[in-house]
């Protein structure tokens, strides 16, 4: 478990991963932060998919920070459903089902002056396992392997290393 917490906005990050033999990753992100956060002074989710499988989101009810790129390429709002989580589909659930089911590119931005409390649940394969797409979603989407086998821990170093962004960067 990694903890981090800002003294001057008493903002705490909390990450939680439970791994164990032969079962898939299980990872938990919570984040209490409001936008005048010091330790991570105008620093947002930048646009990304999810890495894994599955993402379930469950955000505050009164603040929107979550953002979706349309088929038009426009950025637009994801505003909370009261009772409600978000769920997102991974890139290696993308690779299983050949393009079948698609991640969406999103990014976080919150300019509420108020705490936003987000829990993320994120469903992973094995740091190591080797994905490629399923041939029975191969067949029904036309025959032909659209992606290439992919090894996930791979995958989400190499993403990882860019999810981060200065606030200054949203508008590229």
């Amino acid at each position: 478990m990694v903890n981090e917490f800002c003294l001057s906005c008493a903002c705490i990050l909390f990450f939680w991963v439970l791994s164990l033999p032969h079962f898939s990753n299980f990872y938990v992100l919570m984040v209490l932060c409001p936008s005048f956060c010091t330790l991570w002074p105008n620093i947002f989710s930048g646009a990304h998919t999810d890495y894994g499988l599955l993402t379930l989101v469950n955000q505050d009810d009164d603040i929107t920070a979550l953002q979706v790129r349309n088929k038009s390429g426009e950025w637009i709002s994801a505003p909370p459903i009261p009772g409600t989580f978000v769920c997102n589909i991974g890139d290696m659930l993308k690779i299983l089902s050949n393009g079948l089911y698609g991640s969406t590119l999103h990014r976080v931005i919150n300019s509420s002056p108020k705490y936003r409390v987000c829990v993320a649940y994120f469903y992973e394969t094995n740091f190591d396992a080797a994905i490629e797409p399923l041939d029975i979603c191969v067949k029904r989407t036309g025959g032909t392997k659209k992606f290439e086998r992919a090894v996930y821990g791979e995958h989400l170093v190499s993403k990882v290393q860019t999810n981060f962004v200065k606030e200054d960067e949203l508008n590229s």
